[in-house]
């Protein structure tokens, strides 16, 4: 955010998010090579994880401090306080409700979309390996692409087409499983596997959102890191009560209630104030 000065906000997050893609393709592709290709064991895909792992460790360190950036306390010995590390205002309280949604909605698909071709579909890694790789390979061209539509439209408009679509991919994962044959249920779950996937993408809306109402500079981070300790709460507590929901009435019990987050998604969006291009103000760089 900082980076992108106010400009192109969505456009520039768009990029980051393909260059992730590029970082799945190559993670899935470990998996495929090391568990399909290879034969090996999970203890082989772990170990090739770690190693992508110190690698990461060892570029961090050669990341260059950002002309203007501002740590309280650097160079003082002191850290930040609580009330710099944790910002709860009334302004930031539909980006605050849109965390939480998400982190339900993030959940409920991480968990149980992949379980739902796992238990009753009996697909193993390779094949989910080679679906995330399928939507990383899309999400190349398709981030950069949503980041421009975020800039274009607005995230009002933007999240609330991906409630909308999440609400129809809810339906047909509540519905297939148990209206089709195996086959064509399993090609349209992986249908909506991958478009699930490139769907989260979309977060980058609360972001850009965020930027544009953000008091301060300095509440940009604490602000964002607030809002990822409410996704992480309802992302530890949803599996429990979702998982004992599919004990006791199936899976489309699960994406039954996945909908209804989508609606509450759609319901939230619309309180998002409008997207006014010309009068976008650089809220960041103030």
């Amino acid at each position: 955010m900082e980076l992108s000065h106010g400009r192109n906000r969505g456009w520039i997050l768009g990029r980051v998010g393909a260059v992730r893609s590029l970082g799945l393709v190559i993670g899935t592709g470990v998996v495929w090579l090391c568990m399909k290709l290879l034969g090996q064991g999970y203890s082989v895909t772990f170990a090739s994880a770690a190693v992508l792992l110190v690698i990461a460790a060892l570029v961090s360190f050669l990341l260059p401090r950002v002309p203007g950036d501002h740590r309280r306390g650097e160079g003082s010995g002191k850290g930040p306080t609580l009330r710099q590390r944790f910002v709860a205002r009334k302004t930031y309280r539909l980006y605050y409700a849109l965390a939480v949604v998400f982190g339900a909605r993030k959940q409920i698909f991480l968990t149980f979309a992949p379980w739902l071709l796992v238990s009753g579909f009996n697909q193993r890694a390779p094949q989910l390996a080679t679906a995330m790789a399928v939507s990383a390979v899309i999400g190349l061209a398709a981030k950069p692409f949503f980041g421009r539509m975020i800039d274009r439209f607005g995230e009002r408009t933007v999240i609330t087409a991906d409630g909308l679509i999440l609400l129809l991919l809810c339906a047909g994962y509540a519905t297939v499983p148990y209206i089709l044959p195996f086959s064509p249920a399993l090609l349209l779950l992986y249908v909506f596997y991958v478009s699930d996937e490139l769907l989260f993408s979309l977060s980058m809306a609360r972001t850009t959102y965020l930027s544009r109402i953000i008091l301060s500079r300095e509440e940009m981070v604490p602000t964002m890191g607030l809002a990822g300790t409410m996704d992480h709460v309802v992302s530890m507590t949803v599996p429990v009560g979702a998982g004992l929901i599919w004990v006791a009435w199936g899976s489309w019990a699960v994406f039954a209630i996945a909908g209804l987050i989508a609606i509450i998604i759609v319901m939230l969006a619309r309180r998002i104030p409008p997207h006014e291009p010309a009068a976008e103000a650089d809220a960041i760089a103030q």
